[in-house]
């Protein structure tokens, strides 16, 4: 048995700090057809650029917000994002990995945590047991 879900694109824009709207005059789209579409990639090029600053959007945003952008965000950051859907959504293979490297240019200024280990998965030698520093060596 199939299931069908219904998208209330409303709902889903509420989730992105960037706007649907922005998204879709960025890559050139007049129709709505692809509004469910956009909307799932621009919250997944958000979340993916949020993972590579090691930060959430929401923590760049200015403390005073204007009533005219209020999901005002560093305009390289929103580029980035930008950068991210458009490689998700029209880029050829080739296009796409060019894109996310621009992303990445545009991202990295806001990058927190460089020089920080690798995390658990793999240990740097401050996490080595005793025993398996002497056997490392």
């Amino acid at each position: 048995m199939a299931r069908s879900a219904i998208l209330d694109i409303g709902a889903l824009e509420k989730m992105s700090i960037i706007t649907l709207e922005t998204a879709k005059q960025y890559l050139d789209v007049i129709h709505s057809a692809d509004d469910a579409k956009l909307q799932m990639l621009l919250d997944a090029a958000e979340d993916e650029a949020a993972q590579y600053i090691n930060q959430p959007l929401s923590e760049l945003r200015p403390e005073e917000v204007s009533s005219e952008q209020p999901d005002a965000l560093p305009g390289s950051v929103v580029m980035g994002v930008m950068l991210l859907l458009q490689a998700a959504y029209q880029a050829t293979p080739d296009d796409a990995e060019k894109l996310r490297r621009a992303a990445e240019v545009k991202l990295t200024p806001y990058r927190i945590g460089w020089g920080c280990d690798a995390g658990p998965s793999t240990p740097t030698p401050r996490h080595v047991p005793a025993q398996g520093r002497a056997a490392a060596q």
